[in-house]
């Protein structure tokens, strides 16, 4: 249990300082930071985003030749991505406590995973009940949008 709070924590501050790293560096994702110096001001809010992404035939040309392909990502779009990962390991490891403390569900091996707030259960237990008990543990979770349990009866 305290490994599980542990790594979970752990786990917490690496992604946060990896979101941290990336809003500071958007360029490691296909973004650059305002220009400093423009030659010319945008004749429209579409060239002010051309250049932010840096796609200006330039800009293509360039990276092109060094990659040979043209990647961007909406920097808003990975954060987002990556608030959502960490909730989603935040829930894996709250149901994951809940079924370790149970009485009923902590001698049974349930697999957790979780994808944008849907929670898929898996594995044996003992009774139809168990499952139910299961599943409402799983939703009484914050940030649990659906649960999907494919667990088994199986009889000692």
């Amino acid at each position: 249990m305290k490994s599980t709070i542990l790594a979970f924590l752990v786990g917490l501050i690496v992604g946060g300082a990896g979101l941290w790293y990336l809003l500071q560096n958007p360029e490691i994702i296909g973004l650059s930071r305002a220009p400093t110096q423009v030659a010319e001001a945008p004749a429209t809010a579409t060239d002010d985003l051309r250049a932010a992404l840096r796609l200006r035939a330039e800009d293509i040309q360039q990276e092109l030749a060094r990659t040979g392909q043209i990647v961007r990502r909406n920097a808003v779009e990975l954060a987002s991505e990556v608030a959502g990962a960490a909730d989603d390991t935040r829930i894996t490891a709250s149901i994951k406590a809940r079924f370790a403390t149970d009485r009923d569900l902590a001698a049974f091996p349930i697999s957790v995973s979780t994808s944008n707030g849907r929670v898929s259960l898996s594995g044996t237990v003992d009774s139809p009940e168990l499952i139910g008990r299961a599943v409402t543990l799983a939703m009484g979770t914050r940030g649990v949008r659906e649960v999907v349990a494919t667990l088994r009866v199986e009889s000692a």
